[in-house]
C-alpha cells in the first residue's frame, strides 16, 4: 500500500514562492507538486522542477519540450474554446469579445478562440488584457472601448475575483442587460460557491461554461468524506460539491499512488511526500 503525505501551500497564507521551493525539494523533499494555478506560476516553477527531476502537475501550464516534468492536469484549451464557440453559434451571434486576466496564457488561449470561431464564421472583434492588478479606471476604460464597437456577446477567461470586478463596474456602464451576452469559463464559476452572496447575485444572467463529470458512487464518496472534513473544520463554508480543479488534483494523487504501487518504487522515508 502507497501512503501519501500533503504538505499543503494555502494560496491565502502562503504560496509556493512564500514557503522557499528550495525547501520543499531539498528539505520537506516532495517528490510531487500539484496545483500552480497560473501559467507564470507554473512556468516560474518548471525549471526549477526540472533540475531535480520532481514532477509538478499545473492547472494551468501546457506541456512542453522544453519542461519535461511540467504536466496539465485539465481539459486541454482547445475542447474549452469549442463548447464556447458551439454555444455561440446556437445563438446565431456572429460576433464576440474576449477578455482575460493571465497575461502569458492569455494570448495562447485567444489562438485557440480565434480558430475555432474561424471555423463557424464568427469574428473575435477585441482581445483584451484585464490583469489581476488592474485599477477600477483602467477596467472602465477597456470597457468603454467594447461598448464603442457595439459587439455584445463578451466572453470572460479570468478568476472569479476579476470576473466579479469588471462586471460590475458593466452594471454601472449599462452593459450588464439583455441587450449583451456574458460567458464565463469554469475558471471563473468553479470557485464560486463559498464566496459572499453578493458576488453569487452579480453572476446573475451571466452563462457559465463548466467541465461535466457523470455522476458515480466514487464521485458521491468523494463529495460526502469532502463536506464532512469542511464541516468539521469549519461548519460556515462546508460544501456538498466539490470543485472541479479539487477532482482533478484527487485524480491526480489516486494517479501517481497507483504508478508508484504497480512500479514497485519505494522511498527512503516511509511516505510519498507531495
Amino acid at each position: 500500500m502507497t501512503n501519501f503525505l500533503l504538505i499543503c501551500s494555502c494560496p491565502k497564507c502562503c504560496s509556493f514562492f512564500h514557503f522557499p521551493m528550495h525547501d520543499l525539494l531539498n528539505n520537506i523533499k516532495v517528490q510531487a507538486i500539484i496545483g500552480p494555478e497560473t501559467y507564470l506560476e507554473a512556468k516560474l516553477l518548471a525549471p526549477i522542477a526540472d533540475k531535480v527531476k520532481v514532477p509538478i502537475f499545473s492547472f494551468a501550464g501546457s506541456p512542453s519540450m522544453q519542461y519535461p516534468f511540467l504536466y496539465q492536469i485539465k481539459e486541454d484549451e482547445s475542447v474549452m474554446s469549442k463548447s464556447i464557440t458551439t454555444l455561440v453559434d446556437s445563438f446565431g451571434w456572429r460576433e464576440v469579445v474576449y477578455l482575460y486576466d493571465d497575461i502569458e496564457r492569455g494570448r495562447e488561449i485567444l489562438s485557440y478562440f480565434l480558430e475555432s470561431f474561424q471555423d463557424k464564421s464568427i469574428r473575435v472583434s477585441q482581445g483584451s488584457e484585464v490583469p489581476d492588478l488592474s485599477t477600477d479606471d483602467q477596467i472602465t476604460k477597456e470597457l468603454q472601448k467594447i461598448k464603442i464597437t457595439h459587439t455584445r456577446v463578451i466572453v470572460l477567461h479570468m478568476s472569479s475575483l476579476s470576473a466579479y470586478r469588471v462586471i460590475l463596474i458593466a452594471k454601472g456602464l449599462g452593459m450588464v442587460s439583455e441587450n449583451y451576452a456574458w460567458i464565463v469559463v469554469y475558471k471563473t464559476i468553479d470557485i464560486l460557491q463559498p464566496v459572499e452572496n453578493e458576488v453569487i447575485e452579480s453572476y446573475q444572467g451571466v452563462i457559465g461554461l463548466r467541465t461535466y463529470i457523470p455522476a458515480s458512487s466514487k464521485l458521491l464518496n468523494l463529495t460526502t468524506r469532502w463536506y464532512n472534513e469542511c464541516y468539521e473544520k469549519s461548519p460556515s463554508l462546508a460544501l456538498r460539491e466539490v470543485s472541479v480543479l479539487a477532482i482533478w488534483a484527487y485524480d491526480t494523487i489516486w494517479a501517481l499512488a497507483e504508478s508508484v504501487q504497480r512500479l514497485g518504487v519505494h522511498f527512503q522515508k516511509q511516505d510519498l511526500r507531495v
